[in-house]
């Protein structure tokens, strides 16, 4: 939860998961995150990213995937 002036409130929620797909001596630790969240002028954000080794980190799956209805401000530099 937190509160900007442009979002008002928003509410969210997300989580991550380690977990391994081999030896836990030869194979990395994989992870995966997903959140979600809600503001009241009705902005919506959900996202999830994962970075995944496989047996003996043959390979390497990683990737982040995204929808949002969101505005972004920026602050412009004035000389």
């Amino acid at each position: 939860m937190y509160y900007t002036p442009e979002t008002r409130w928003v509410f969210g929620a997300g989580g991550a998961t380690n977990f391994n797909l081999g030896d836990s001596t030869a194979t990395y630790e994989s992870q995966a995150v997903f959140g979600v969240a809600y503001s009241l002028r009705k902005q919506f954000l959900s996202y999830a990213n994962w970075r995944i080794f496989t047996d003996q980190n043959k390979n390497l799956l990683s990737g982040e995937v995204g929808w949002y209805d969101y505005v972004y401000f920026f602050l412009r530099h004035r000389e």
